[in-house]
């Protein structure tokens, strides 16, 4: 089976699996320097991706399936059904698991210097939702972004609610992290040559249908609640928003996130 090292688990308390039985505390699997893709689905394209795997969890049943289509030798344990639903305390891993190393999600300067081509950026603000955030990933990754820019206020992208609504989009788009977010969107501005688009509720913004996308772009997505702060949106070329119906405050961000990247991807 791909020369993995196959152990049998018989205790949900085997502390070879002490990653899985505490996966649920985001700070344990932080420290460890790891995080965990859950279901065949999501452990197939982490195998495929870059990272590497530190170990499967596997249900027995599904053993035999599972381990030849990972093509790292990885340690595989092994249990019984319900012994890995006692390790892990819930079913939606429908018996496939794997835990892998985390990266330092690089900064823009140092991102773009090795991507000198890119022009679609994604800058998120604030985002503390992890289903909002997922699924703003996987949108971001599906209208063919070249980068997503965090702010320093945005959650952890691994977080496994995160890594399980984005379909694995962590995997293959790039995603950088800020700390500095007032010097990278400079940057976007003066190196990358991205006009900067803020998306905000105001009936002074250019209703989205009128606006016609610069050739290098980024949009600057906000918190759920608050949307961008103001700075954000001094800091921008452009005030951009969703025209809507009379006594509707605004869309879910991730909503909004789909209808932009649509328009901003449309061949002109």
């Amino acid at each position: 089976m791909n020369n993995h090292k196959v152990f049998e688990i018989e205790e949900a308390d085997d502390p070879r699996i002490a990653v899985y039985r505490n996966m649920r505390e985001g700070d344990f699997l932080r420290a460890q320097g790891l995080f965990v893709a859950e279901g065949e689905h999501l452990v197939l394209r982490l195998a495929a991706s870059t990272y590497a795997m530190h170990s499967l969890l596997v249900a027995r049943p599904r053993a035999e399936k599972i381990m030849p289509l990972l093509p790292q030798a990885v340690p595989c344990y092994i249990a019984a059904e319900e012994v890995l639903n006692e390790i892990v305390g819930f079913q939606f891993h429908r018996g496939v698991l794997a835990c892998a190393q985390r990266r330092p999600l690089p900064e823009a300067a140092a991102w773009y210097a090795a991507n000198p081509h890119a022009r679609k950026w994604v800058v998120l603000c604030g985002i503390h939702d992890a289903e909002n955030l997922g699924v703003l990933l996987r949108t971001c990754a599906g209208f063919g972004v070249d980068a997503v820019i965090l702010d320093p206020s945005t959650m952890d992208p691994f977080y496994r609610r995160v890594i399980r609504v984005s379909m694995g989009a962590i995997f293959s788009l790039s995603v950088l992290r800020s700390t500095d977010l007032d010097l990278d969107l400079d940057f976007l501005r003066r190196r990358a040559g991205a006009e900067l688009y803020a998306t905000v509720v105001d009936t002074t913004a250019i209703p989205l249908y009128r606006v016609t996308p610069a050739t290098a772009w980024a949009i600057l997505l906000g918190n759920e609640h608050r949307g961008l702060d103001d700075c954000c949106v001094a800091r921008c070329d452009h005030k951009m928003t969703l025209p809507m119906r009379s006594g509707i405050d605004s869309l879910n961000v991730a909503t909004a996130a789909g209808i932009f990247l649509y328009h901003f991807s449309v061949p002109r």
